[in-house]
């Protein structure tokens, strides 16, 4: 019980970092690079996969209920845009860290 509650703090703490990192850019010559990405395969090395899936779905959530995590803000009409898509991979992305982890990797 203690376990799973610790886990579900680590998964909100881990859908605000994603929501901090979406706007911290490094600048590269071809693209911008995000730590959006590296926090949302952090959350899964670290969380696994279940609860790594569940942070990264509390961050699309929120986005989606209007709070502005997004690059470009929040809410529902941005399911319409076309890196929605993007986004959404982002949930079974954090679950394969997980599952990579927790198959071949070592316990945290």
């Amino acid at each position: 019980m203690i376990n799973n509650f610790k886990n579900l703090i680590l998964s909100a703490l881990f859908a605000a970092l994603i929501s901090v990192g979406t706007f911290i850019k490094i600048p590269t010559p071809l693209l911008p690079i995000t730590l959006q990405t590296l926090f949302i395969i952090l959350a899964g090395l670290i969380l696994g996969s279940k609860f790594g899936a569940i942070s990264v779905s509390i961050y699309v959530l929120l986005g989606l209920s209007g709070v502005p995590v997004f690059t470009q803000g929040g809410g529902v009409n941005y399911i319409l845009n076309p890196t929605f898509g993007y986004i959404l991979s982002f949930i079974p992305g954090a679950y394969l860290a997980g599952y990579i982890r927790e198959k071949f990797g070592a316990k945290f």
